[in-house]
């Protein structure tokens, strides 16, 4: 880790969610941005692209707050997932990428059309929930859709952007 930056939120303490953090554990404002500095250096340590595969409550243990996990989650910073706790929104670690190959391109990319409006030209991969909101890389999170459709959509999910439409 030495010599590695995590890049966090400015401003997390104005955050309304790190004052909702600090009331329910009774603890300083700077002390829940200190933990979610460690929280964020752990799964950057421990996990891949913002997922780490254990339950989240072993946070509390590691960082010595018990109730720590769950306020993340109550403030959807975190989600447990398919026994992956998932990192969402304050930090970049949640914002990694990572090549996804040609056999997993092609496979996205062999419906030939965009999911969203049918067009069969200018396709690109899409991430349904983005990496920046704590989706994947993995192919169930993969779709195709066309260039404008994809620049639409932006940072939404695509049950958001479906929703918008």
């Amino acid at each position: 880790m030495a010599g590695d930056w995590i890049r966090m939120r400015s401003g997390l303490e104005k955050t309304l969610m790190v004052m909702q953090i600090a009331k329910s554990l009774g603890i300083s404002k700077e002390a829940v941005i200190f933990d979610l500095y460690r929280t964020a250096s752990w799964f950057m340590e421990h996990g891949k692209q913002g997922k780490l595969q254990h339950d989240l409550r072993v946070l509390d243990a590691y960082l010595g707050r018990p109730g720590f996990a769950a306020a993340l989650i109550a403030v959807s910073w975190a989600e447990q997932s398919d026994g992956a706790a998932i990192l969402k929104g304050f930090c970049s670690v949640s914002a990694e990428r990572k090549s996804l190959g040609r056999t997993i391109r092609k496979k996205v990319l062999a419906s030939g059309r965009c999911a969203v409006c049918g067009a069969t030209s200018d396709l690109v991969i899409d991430h349904k929930i983005p990496i920046v909101r704590g989706g994947s890389c993995d192919e169930s999170n993969l779709q195709s859709l066309c260039a404008p459709c994809n620049r639409a959509k932006g940072r939404k999910t695509m049950e958001e952007f479906l929703n918008d439409r």
